[in-house]
């Protein structure tokens, strides 16, 4: 279970804005004491809210020197406008547009340091869609690949099926978005993103039919 209690302080970083393709993200900005290195923007996992980054990007700034921009996803934690309910979001949307926006912020944030990104599961999968990538000095992913059900080790895959059973999925249906709290996760999500997500991890080759 991912932290759902955090609040952010004045020592936080600096809170920003993100305009993206048809939303505005929150985003926060932690900037190192002494002169930065490198600016680093960080995409996160489906499901895993900007506040579950907090202590690395505190880190990373004073430990590393960089400066670090975490977000949320349209429609989600700290970036969702409204009830989850009514949210058009899509996982494709957070990959292409939401992450993509991310990175073109943080560029011209910061345009004259070296740029570096730290992509977490689904925040790996889509840089090769981000306008921005050609200024990235250095990509980092963790756990981020094509996924199917299948590939899970033997002891999790029942968990994993579990997730994209049909009584999850009419949850969802029933609902019109994904009870966080019914499913392990810190937060609500929107109904669209649960569909991306079950329908990639279920259908091998899932990029070549939604994306091209």
């Amino acid at each position: 279970m991912l932290d759902t209690g955090i609040q952010w302080r004045a020592s936080d970083g600096e809170a920003v804005e993100i305009r993206s393709e048809g939303a505005v993200l929150a985003g926060r900005l932690f900037r190192p004491k002494g002169e930065a290195r490198a600016a680093l923007v960080v995409h996160g996992a489906t499901g895993a809210p900007a506040g579950f980054y907090r202590a690395f990007a505190q880190w990373a700034a004073a430990e590393r020197d960089l400066v670090v921009l975490t977000y949320d996803y349209r429609d989600f934690a700290a970036s969702a406008r409204g009830p989850a309910r009514g949210s058009k979001a899509t996982l494709a949307d957070w990959g292409r547009f939401d992450q993509s926006a991310a990175l073109t912020a943080l560029v011209r944030m910061m345009p004259t340091l070296p740029v570096w990104v730290l992509g977490h599961s689904v925040g790996g999968l889509w840089l090769g869609w981000h306008e921005a990538m050609p200024r990235v000095e250095r990509a980092i992913t963790i756990g981020a690949g094509l996924t199917h059900v299948s590939d899970h080790p033997r002891h999790y895959r029942w968990k994993a099926r579990l997730f994209w059973s049909a009584p999850v999925r009419l949850a969802a249906r029933t609902a019109g978005y994904l009870p966080g709290r019914l499913v392990g996760l810190a937060q609500d999500l929107p109904r669209g993103v649960y569909e991306d997500w079950r329908r990639w991890c279920l259908t091998p080759g899932w990029h070549l039919s939604d994306v091209g």
